[in-house]
């Protein structure tokens, strides 16, 4: 991280959604500059992002640390693989929350989700060893199985955008073998929904 780099606090307009009470957001704790949280984050796939105690870096989606995967590799077929969706920013009160830290992510996930839960899933919190538990964006502090479901305010829907370019919402109601489907990019899968 570029503690002393002063683009880490510029907003990236395109990275963050106008519906989120807590984004565009630049500060963390006072004392601990950290920098620009985004609301878009990459999808890691559809598992915890250290499942099994794995380093995080064999995962089953698109992104994740040392991600190297091609259009090539997306063999479940672009249309039908997820690569982007929404998270809810909370704020940083007595601690972190990096949910979102474009800047010193901790290689923990904090830039990811995971199809391993539906979308706004209030039932299952996110767990990640820095956050802040709010009542949109529930989340455990722990350092095992990470995993970041995607979330948003709008009503009854996420955004996400396919390995395609596309761009659609995911309602918080689909079908959740499908929704675990996209979440891979060669599972064999079909998305129905």
């Amino acid at each position: 991280m570029c503690h002393g780099c002063p683009t880490r606090f510029t907003v990236v307009n395109i990275y963050f959604c106008p519906s989120d009470p807590n984004s565009p957001r630049t500060t963390t704790i006072p004392g601990d500059p950290q920098g620009f949280h985004a609301n878009y984050v990459g999808c890691a796939g559809s598992t915890s992002f250290n499942p099994s105690g794995a380093g995080g870096d064999q995962l089953n989606g698109i992104f994740y640390w040392k991600s190297k995967v091609t259009l090539q590799l997306i063999t479940d077929g672009t249309s039908n693989t997820l690569m982007l969706s929404e998270i809810i920013i909370s704020q940083d009160i007595t601690g972190h929350d990096v949910r979102g830290r474009m800047y010193n992510p901790a290689r923990q996930g904090s830039v990811l989700f995971s199809t391993l839960y539906t979308p706004n899933n209030l039932g299952t919190p996110d767990r990640l060893q820095y956050c802040q538990s709010i009542p949109a964006a529930p989340c455990t502090s722990t350092t095992s199985e990470i995993v970041l479901t995607a979330r948003s305010y709008h009503t009854g829907i996420v955004c996400a955008a396919f390995a395609d370019g596309s761009v659609r919402t995911i309602s918080n109601s689909v079908n959740a073998g499908v929704y675990l489907g996209m979440g891979t990019r060669a599972g064999g899968e079909v998305a129905t929904e």
